[in-house]
């Protein structure tokens, strides 16, 4: 399965869906930092900046399309104006799902998402994705120290998958009312990734004899990455559930 990479930051979504098997055509990233890692990990693809500046008819045709949109309009660490913050992206990554029409979206944010606006923010967006033809989004709320890590950070993960009105001609309607059992994600089910090859990582800890800049540059996106062990075992089951329908 082919997917395009939106707000990818240091590519942890990227990574952990290759992982589970998925192959990335594009990515798009604004930091300059960021796409260095990009550039060193993922040389071969196509990378686009500003996703304002961004058309979605010069980008490739993908299967699905992934992003972690800007978290800062509902950190717990932040102001948390949503959907008044200029740094509310979700329009935008809408737009660029609306132009490509993959089968399938996986969008990522903070916990606080989730309170903000007495849960109207979250309840928006997944509205607006049933309006362009998607199923009534599954929603996932992992907390970081199930998958292996030392912190209680929680990450809300949206899963959408396209309607009928979407579907090829001819193509048989798919049940997807397992895969949005929010139980089938998580709880036990989570030991059927393996852990150890989860260990493994492409991002490594910052080095002392790096200048002061780097060091900056570094921790912040390290700070805004997305944990690779998620999108991997998410990536995991829609390739599972592609696999036996």
């Amino acid at each position: 399965m082919e997917f395009g990479s939106l707000f990818a930051g240091i590519g942890g979504i990227d990574l952990g869906l290759e992982r589970a098997g998925m192959k990335c055509i594009w990515q798009i990233e604004k930091d300059e930092f960021c796409q260095k890692v990009l550039q060193k990990h993922w040389p071969d693809i196509p990378k686009y900046g500003d996703i304002y500046e961004v058309r979605g008819d010069e980008l490739g045709a993908v299967e699905l399309i992934a992003g972690g949109f800007p978290c800062q309009p509902f950190s717990l660490a932040g102001k948390r104006e949503g959907e008044k913050d200029g740094r509310y992206l979700w329009p935008e990554m809408l737009r660029i799902i609306e132009n490509i029409s993959p089968e399938w979206v996986i969008a990522e944010n903070v916990g606080g998402i989730f309170s903000i606006d007495g849960g109207n923010t979250i309840n928006a967006i997944c509205a607006s994705l049933e309006t362009i033809g998607y199923e009534k989004p599954a929603i996932f709320d992992f907390a970081a120290d199930t998958f292996g890590l030392s912190t209680m950070e929680r990450h809300i993960w949206i899963v959408a998958k396209a309607d009928g009105k979407r579907r090829k001609r001819g193509e048989k309607k798919k049940d997807t009312e397992a895969w949005q059992k929010k139980g089938e994600f998580q709880g036990t089910h989570q030991g059927e990734c393996d852990r150890s090859d989860l260990s493994k990582t492409r991002f490594c800890r910052v080095s002392e004899r790096v200048s002061d800049r780097v060091d900056r540059d570094r921790l912040k996106a390290l700070g805004n990455a997305v944990i690779p062990q998620m999108a991997e075992w998410i990536g995991r089951r829609i390739m599972e559930f592609e696999a036996i329908t």
